[in-house]
């Protein structure tokens, strides 16, 4: 009977916390609870099975809770080792470019969005989907952090290794070996080994053989083993991106950020970036101009900072991308 009883108890727990959204440990995905309202990446749609270059569908989630009605400013990105093409989210009875995104809405019903985007290359990629109030003093952020293979996409699990010492001189001590014959095997145990081996052509015939002693020589040296160091970067933010209509040069500035080396930027007239319409420029201070553009073009700029240490540069995130701005 007690045992009964404890059963129910575990049973109605556990339908509670399914019953609940809490936040995932490490993933990010129902953000603040504080807050006004939850969003969501659905987890099942995005992993699982899937065929480089070709276009993934998945779900993200708004979650209203007690603030229906009230207005807020949503976003979404994918940042990673390459870019991503076909990135679009269907609403309105059609699919829209991401560019088009980021956009004031009104909390009403909890609601599930279909999002598609084509991974081209194999490589470690994030997804951040965020809403934050109209002023934008709070935000909510799900965010998850992949692994695209050529036939699968997992969540990305970062493993910290510890550094492996190998012992010093003075913990080592010189061992030597004495000499050992092997004598000769008798008629007997030849019989007997031969039993429960598979038959030769020939005779096996041991002759005596001695192992001459071998000093092991301490090493004059220790030798460490380093794992790989795992570099945190900031993120900048562009404070300003501006051009003249008729002019071409823009004007950039970045958001400081402290201990980096300096920042890349780039500005394209893809809303994708891609490569050959884009012009990238690595900068030491927060504010650049950027030449050799097109009179009345529209430009999209977009930055991050990065750390050097030794001969390799490590990149922080990219900022979401921004409109350069007309003057006059």
């Amino acid at each position: 009977m007690k045992n009964r009883i404890i059963a129910i108890i575990l049973t109605i727990t556990l339908l509670v916390t399914l019953a609940i959204p809490v936040v995932a440990a490490g993933d990010g995905n129902w953000g603040d609870d504080n807050a006004p309202w939850n969003v969501g990446i659905t987890n099942d749609k995005l992993l699982g099975n899937y065929e480089l270059g070709t276009s993934k569908e998945f779900e993200i989630a708004y979650y209203p809770s007690d603030s229906v009605g009230l207005k807020a400013i949503r976003h979404i990105e994918i940042t990673g080792d390459y870019p991503v093409s076909g990135f679009e989210y269907y609403e309105n009875g059609k699919w829209n470019d991401v560019e088009q995104f980021t956009s004031k809405i009104v909390f009403k019903d909890t609601t599930k969005q279909k999002v598609h985007v084509t991974f081209n290359k194999e490589g470690k990629y994030t997804i951040k989907f965020w809403v934050s109030t109209a002023d934008g003093n709070q935000s909510v952020v799900a965010k998850r952090v992949i692994n695209v293979a050529k036939t699968s996409i997992t969540l990305y699990r970062e493993v910290e290794t510890t550094p492996t010492v190998v012992p010093t001189t003075k913990d080592i001590e010189p061992v030597t070996t004495e000499p050992v014959t092997v004598a000769p095997t008798t008629k007997d145990e030849t019989e007997s080994e031969a039993s429960t081996q598979a038959p030769t052509t020939k005779p096996i015939i041991t002759e005596p053989v001695t192992i001459k002693p071998t000093t092991v020589v301490p090493t004059t040296k220790s030798v460490t083993t380093t794992a790989a160091q795992k570099v945190k970067v900031g993120k900048t933010a562009i404070k300003k991106a501006v051009k003249q209509k008729k002019a071409k040069k823009a004007k950039i500035s970045l958001k400081k950020v402290k201990k980096v080396s300096g920042y890349q930027v780039q500005i394209s007239t893809s809303a994708k970036f891609v490569k050959k319409l884009t012009i990238t420029k690595n900068i030491k201070k927060t504010s650049c101009t950027i030449k050799a553009l097109k009179a009345k073009k529209v430009y999209y700029v977009r930055a991050r900072a990065y750390i050097v240490k030794g001969k390799k540069k490590y990149y922080g995130t990219w900022t979401v991308k921004k409109k350069v701005k007309f003057i006059k």
